[in-house]
């Protein structure tokens, strides 16, 4: 009897609220108020070595995020050898003079946490995730990968051998394709943007091992670098703990890498790779861009969303929605320190490939 009670309750309840919420559908409903925009707190600091760190706390979860910034990234590649940089960050976790790479993965997996290094133009990056519990057991392992790398040779060598099987497997990719040659023809070879940060086959296969211990002597410096951390612990619980695993890192003179001035295209040019039997043709249409200093960074973001930076974006309602030559298309501009490419981009079909340019430009 209550639990029918309480169905009827509920009918009635619910009955009443689809009545009260009704709504004219035909009128565009009005915008509300705008949320406050409430930033989190960013603290600062530096260890004696003269590394900067920068924390967010974040006490909902327990756990911590350390995001360590070179600022020095593959454009210090050697001219001959691009690839260094990627091959460099990609070996980091791969042995150190206490620990095997299977030694650093386990003591990793034991505790729950993970570790992780990149490379771009701009910078290298070596992250890590952890509970706060394991923290000073994580930044140990963290501090040893960063401060003691050895690069093994054996572990170059397969990484090498995959380097290259993936550089020879975007051969039969155009999108791959298209991205590659559109950066060269719009630098030039001779400009570390119109080299892929992945480097390529000839230039991957004369990198030693010496390269990237070279590359990582010059450019992994305490007052090269930002470490940011965000999550469930306080500056005075973290200093401690990075001055006793990374307060022995050696700042050292950085030598200074500097971005060649680009010279851009002044009349309108079309370049063509014809990759037969193709699925689509892969179109990329551009131009030299702006850099992350410009002042005009935020406008320009609004305006590209606009252009073609969402999927309502009017690139992609004009080719995809109303003429339904692509599946998707859209345009980015890509803010380095250097000014970066601005890209209109997409796979459309290979009946209507001049249209498709012409609609885009």
């Amino acid at each position: 009897m209550r639990l029918a009670l309480l169905y009827i309750s509920v009918f009635v309840a619910l009955g009443g609220f689809s009545v009260s919420a009704q709504v004219d559908r035909t009128k565009k409903p009005s915008a509300g108020p705008p949320r406050p925009l409430i930033l989190p707190k960013i603290q600062r600091a530096s260890l004696k070595n003269g590394l900067k760190v920068m924390l967010t706390e974040y006490h909902q979860l327990p756990i911590v995020q350390l995001n360590l910034v070179l600022q020095t990234g593959t454009v210090a590649d050697p001219p001959q050898k691009a690839g260094v940089g990627t091959l460099t960050m990609r070996l980091l976790d791969e042995g150190t003079r206490k620990r095997t790479a299977l030694q650093i993965a386990d003591e990793l997996d034991f505790i729950g946490a993970n570790l992780f290094s990149s490379a771009n133009y701009d910078g290298c990056f070596v992250g890590l995730q952890t509970l706060k519990e394991h923290l000073s057991t994580a930044v140990d392992i963290y501090s040893d990968v960063i401060l003691h790398p050895t690069f093994p040779q054996q572990e170059f060598d397969r990484a090498k051998k995959e380097l290259l099987t993936s550089l020879i497997q975007q051969r039969d990719q155009p999108a791959a394709v298209a991205t590659r040659v559109f950066a060269t023809r719009l630098y030039g070879e001779e400009h570390p943007y119109g080299r892929p940060n992945d480097g390529t086959e000839a230039s991957v296969t004369q990198i030693t091992v010496q390269d990237l211990k070279d590359f990582y002597e010059k450019y992994a410096r305490p007052n090269n670098a930002t470490l940011i951390v965000v999550g469930d612990v306080t500056l005075k619980e973290l200093l401690p703990t990075l001055e006793r695993y990374l307060g022995s890192w050696e700042s050292k003179t950085v030598p200074e890498v500097k971005i060649p001035e680009i010279s851009a295209e002044t009349k309108p040019m079309i370049f063509l790779v014809d990759k037969p039997q193709a699925a689509q043709s892969q179109i990329r249409i551009g131009h030299v861009g702006l850099p992350r200093s410009t002042s005009d960074y935020f406008p320009v973001v609004v305006m590209n969303t606009i252009l073609g930076g969402g999927f309502n974006s009017r690139l992609n309602w004009n080719l995809r929605e109303q003429k339904g030559y692509t599946y998707g298309t859209g345009s980015s501009f890509q803010f380095r320190k250097g000014a970066g490419p601005f890209t209109t981009t997409g796979g459309f079909r290979t009946d209507v490939t001049d249209k498709s340019v012409v609609e885009s430009v």
